[in-house]
């Protein structure tokens, strides 16, 4: 990451802000005159010793209980009982409506706000970065890296956090933070986590237009545009582990949708459904309360229901590579087992395929990669 205009005092600038941190008395504001001299940042007082003037301040504000000092083009907010730092150029912290917030951000066009609500945590490491806790108590919100956002809103207890560059986390509501699909009637979206660790990443956890959801995790390790989704419900679980992968859990309690692969795809709507996906350029799909959909291989396809019809108590489970199982109503199960083999499953039918020529398999048709 690129220094930031005066990135020499980040010792100094660092135990400031873990000063801050432990410190949340207004009575730490008297302090702030020194720091500022420890800093280099003027005061305004006139020299009388006739000592060569300082060089030019750096990028650097401190505001502790609504008290402080900015310094070239960095500016701190706070208000009572909060604290705020902000070191690089154009960088800005704001730890304002609230008792107990923080917010640090360190890097050149970067951003933190704690707002809205008590105990919040924002903290951004890198530039061009933005954070955002708030509208709530003790959520936390953290970035390290270039191009990133991380926000915890909307409610109690949420945790989003990024450690890559260009990637995104959202925690309580599942859009950016001030547009009309977080609203405020749907304020308690609680216990909710959102974590990318990557480039070009994307968690979401929680809900906000369509109603309260909590103790949703959405968790990514991957690059190249890789998202996990668990919104609309409670207690959804997404992960996805790869690269350009998607695993979505929505629509539903107690959904489980994971991915482990590059390329491919998980996705588990109603409540109780589950998908699983292991494997390259493959897709687990389960559509309907208590499906099943899971693939262990690659270019592989299992799925049950479809986007427009859902099915209960279904199960389609694939093995093998180039194979396909199709779980097409209520109770039905198909399994595959064999590489380049198929299986589909009607209402109430039980059909295996292990590569046998039989009625019930067929050869799988896939587009190109």
């Amino acid at each position: 990451m690129k220094p930031a205009r005066g990135f020499g005092i980040l010792s100094q600038g660092a135990n400031v802000a873990n000063h801050i941190l432990s410190q949340q008395s207004a009575k730490y504001v008297g302090r702030i005159g020194a720091l500022a001299v420890a800093l280099g940042i003027s005061t305004g007082v006139a020299s009388t010793t006739g000592a060569p003037e300082a060089e030019a301040a750096p990028d650097v504000g401190i505001s502790i209980g609504g008290v402080g000092i900015n310094s070239a083009s960095a500016t701190a907010k706070s208000s009572f009982g909060s604290a705020a730092v902000a070191i690089g150029h154009n960088s800005s912290a704001e730890a304002t409506n609230g008792v107990l917030n923080r917010a640090i951000a360190i890097g050149n066009n970067s951003s933190a706000r704690a707002t809205n609500g008590n105990n919040n945590s924002a903290i951004t490491l890198g530039d061009n970065s933005h954070t955002y806790a708030g509208g709530g108590n003790n959520n936390r919100a953290s970035v390290r890296g270039n191009n990133s956002h991380a926000e915890a809103s909307l409610g109690n207890n949420n945790n989003a956090s990024v450690m890559g560059n260009a990637s995104v986390a959202r925690a309580g509501c599942f859009d950016e933070v001030g547009s009309p699909k977080c609203t405020p009637t749907y304020n308690q979206n609680n216990r909710n986590t959102a974590r990318v660790t990557g480039n070009d990443g994307e968690a979401r956890a929680g809900d906000g237009q369509f109603g309260s959801a909590s103790r949703n995790t959405a968790t990514v390790n991957g690059n190249n545009g890789t998202q996990a989704w668990a919104t609309r419900g409670n207690n959804i679980t997404a992960a996805a582990t790869g690269d350009d992968s998607l695993a979505s859990g929505e629509r539903g309690d107690n959904i489980t949708a994971t991915v482990n692969g590059d390329r491919s795809i998980a996705a588990a709507y109603g409540n109780d459904a589950s998908a699983s996906t292991t494997g390259d350029v493959s897709a687990a799909l389960a559509n309907g309360e208590r499906s099943t959909a899971t693939v262990n291989g690659n270019q592989s396809i299992a799925e049950v229901g479809t986007h427009d019809t859902a099915f209960a108590d279904a199960t389609a489970t694939v093995t093998a590579d180039n194979a396909m199982a199709l779980a097409h109503g209520e109770g039905a199960s198909a399994e595959s087992t064999a590489d380049g083999w198929g299986a589909a499953a009607g209402a109430g039918q039980q059909i295996s395929c292990d590569g046998s020529p039989a009625d019930q398999c067929f050869h799988p048709a896939f587009p190109s990669p």
